[in-house]
């Protein structure tokens, strides 16, 4: 896709992630979870390729705004996943609907 494309739909995504209390990069985060829910913190941290503060501070804002939760794994408690929480919906449906994202 054209550079200049995808940087248009990119910031229109960003407008509508930000009618729905995103900060810029939680999107991202959003969509992950939208296409893999329960993704441990550690695997979130590889497919966006940043360093574990980055995904903390965002997964924190997350979880405040209600959009995710992070709960330990049943089976490996030094493991903590994120799931999706019921009202990210609104949020995650826009988002994950943009055409970009689906390249």
């Amino acid at each position: 896709m054209d550079r200049f494309v995808r940087r248009k739909l990119e910031e229109d995504n960003e407008g509508v992630a930000a009618l729905h209390g995103l900060q810029p990069g939680q999107d991202v985060l959003l969509r992950q979870l939208w296409q893999s829910d329960g993704l441990s913190q550690s695997a979130l941290i590889e497919r966006l390729g940043v360093e574990p503060p980055t995904v903390t501070k965002a997964l924190g804002r997350l979880e405040k705004a209600g959009l995710g939760v992070r709960r330990r794994d049943p089976n490996d408690a030094r493991v903590s996943r994120v799931y999706r929480s019921g009202t990210s919906c609104p949020a995650g449906c826009r988002v994950k609907a943009a055409p970009w994202m689906h390249g």
